[in-house]
């Protein structure tokens, strides 16, 4: 997918703005996504993936606090799936991040 310039925290692709994303839901034409980062961290703002690695084994982290919307124009090629077992950790984590109970 396509990221263009971005301001303040949002992350920016290296390569002429694109950065992998995981594909959380579709609505209509548009896609809510979270972009892909090969850094690191160890905190609620990042989910290392174990089911999957980028290019040459790189391990891969997902940035859940920058989760967005897209259009799919934006996407340029599918890389990848997820297993379905992680897919619904990664929801779950989402929905205490976003939607914590009361």
């Amino acid at each position: 997918m396509k990221l263009w310039i971005n301001i303040w925290f949002e992350a920016d692709g290296k390569w002429e703005y694109t950065r992998p994303v995981l594909i959380i839901q579709k609505i209509g034409s548009l896609f809510w996504c979270i972009p892909m980062t090969t850094k690191q961290k160890k905190n609620i703002f990042h989910y290392t993936l174990t089911s999957v690695s980028f290019w040459l084994n790189i391990i891969s982290s997902l940035m859940l606090s920058q989760a967005r919307i897209i259009d799919k124009k934006r996407f340029q090629e599918m890389i990848w799936y997820i297993s379905v077992e992680e897919f619904w950790r990664i929801k779950k984590l989402l929905r205490n991040m976003y939607l914590p109970e009361v």
